[in-house]
C-alpha cells in the first residue's frame, strides 16, 4: 500500500470534476499599460496563475485554464497574455472547477488582510444530496491555523470530497470571517451545514509551484506518522456507505419505552385529577432495571448472602458492616 505521505496537491485538483465555462474578461484600465506578467499571468498548460487584485474581479478565477479567445482556440501562453494586455473586453472559453465561482470584491474586502500572492480565492456553495443524512459524517479534518481552517485530510466518496479537495483552505463561511484559532467557531459552522445541509465558503488554494510545495511541506509536517496496517481504499469506501446507511435507518428507530406497562396506560386515560394524582408517582418496569454482575469466584459454594445491615453508626459501633 502506498504512504499517505505519497499525496498529491495540484493548483488545479485531480479528485474534482472541471466545467467548460464561457466568461467575459478584461483586464482593469488601471492594468493596461503595466508589465503584463504583474497583472495577468498564464503558465505553459494555459492555466492562470495570477490575477492583480483590480482584475481579480472582472470573469476569471486564478486556476482557470483557457481554451478560446473570441472563439478561437489557444495553445500558447504569450498568445493569451499580449493580446489581453492590450486591454478590451474577450469572450474566454475556459475549463474550471465544478462548483467555483468568482468571488465578489465586497466579500473579498472583508478578509483584505489575509490575501496572499500565489494563491487563488473562489466562492464554493456545497449542497448536501439527497442520498446523505443529516447524521452523515463529513469526511474530513480540520486544522485551525491563525484565520483560517486548512482541511488536512479529506476521505474518499465523502460528502466532503464532492466539493473540497487537499490544498484547499477555508477563510470564511457564508461571509463570515474566522476569528483568530478558533476551532470552536469553525466546529460550529461545520455543524450548521450538516444540520441546514448548505453553505457557501470562500477558498483558497495555491496556484503556483513555490505555494504548493509550501502547503505540502506544512501538511507533512502536522501529519501523524504512517501506520503500520492501512485500510485499502475499498474497504473504506464500504465502511462510509454502511455508516451512512445505518445513520438514515437508526434515525427511523423509535427506542422502547422504560415506563412500566402501568404506566404507559394511564397515558391513554382521560386527563382526570385522579389520573394526575397517579402520574405523578412514575414507575420504571422492572425488565429495565436488571443487571447481570460477572464474578470471578469459580465455586458458587463460595458465594455468601449478603447481610442486610444499617449502615448507622449505633453505640460503639463504627459506619461500616465489618465493624
Amino acid at each position: 500500500m502506498g504512504s499517505k505521505r505519497d499525496f498529491k496537491i495540484t493548483p488545479i485538483p485531480e479528485t474534482l470534476k472541471q466545467k467548460v465555462v464561457e466568461v467575459r474578461f478584461r483586464l482593469d484600465d488601471g492594468d493596461v499599460g503595466k508589465p503584463i506578467e504583474e497583472v495577468f499571468k498564464v503558465e505553459d498548460d494555459m492555466m492562470v496563475s495570477h490575477l492583480s487584485r483590480a482584475s481579480m474581479h472582472n470573469g476569471l478565477i486564478m486556476g482557470d485554464r483557457i481554451l478560446k479567445i473570441n472563439g478561437m482556440p489557444v495553445k500558447q501562453k504569450q498568445v493569451v497574455m499580449s493580446t489581453v494586455a492590450k486591454g478590451g473586453d474577450y469572450v474566454l472559453e475556459v475549463s474550471r472547477r465544478e462548483n467555483a465561482l468568482m468571488v465578489t470584491a465586497e466579500r473579498l474586502a472583508k478578509v483584505k488582510a489575509l490575501i496572499r500572492p500565489g494563491f487563488s480565492y473562489f466562492v464554493v456553495t456545497a449542497i448536501r444530496p439527497a442520498h446523505f443524512s443529516p447524521s452523515a459524517p463529513m469526511g474530513m479534518t480540520v486544522k485551525a491555523v491563525k484565520n483560517r481552517a486548512l482541511l488536512t485530510s479529506i476521505e474518499p466518496n465523502s460528502l466532503t470530497s464532492m466539493f473540497f479537495a487537499l490544498g484547499d483552505t477555508i477563510v470564511d463561511f457564508d461571509g463570515a470571517t474566522i476569528p483568530f484559532g478558533d476551532t470552536s467557531f469553525i466546529r460550529e459552522e461545520i455543524g450548521k451545514f450538516q444540520r441546514n445541509g448548505k453553505f457557501t465558503v470562500l477558498v483558497e488554494r495555491p496556484v503556483t509551484p513555490a505555494t504548493v510545495n509550501e502547503l505540502r511541506r506544512y501538511l507533512l509536517s502536522i501529519m501523524p506518522p504512517d501506520s503500520d496496517v492501512e485500510m485499502a481504499p475499498d474497504v473504506k469506501a464500504i465502511g462510509l456507505e454502511a455508516s451512512n446507511m445505518h445513520a438514515m435507518i437508526f434515525k427511523k428507530l423509535k427506542p422502547p419505552s422504560i415506563l412500566s406497562a402501568d404506566v404507559r396506560r394511564t397515558k391513554n386515560r382521560k386527563n382526570t385529577m385522579a389520573t394526575v394524582e397517579d402520574e405523578k408517582g412514575i414507575k420504571i418496569s422492572a425488565a429495565s432495571t436488571e443487571m447481570r454482575i460477572t464474578s470471578d469466584v469459580e465455586d458458587e459454594e463460595d458465594l455468601k448472602d449478603v447481610v442486610k445491615k444499617s449502615h448507622a453508626a449505633s453505640g460503639a459501633s463504627g459506619f461500616f458492616d465489618d465493624e
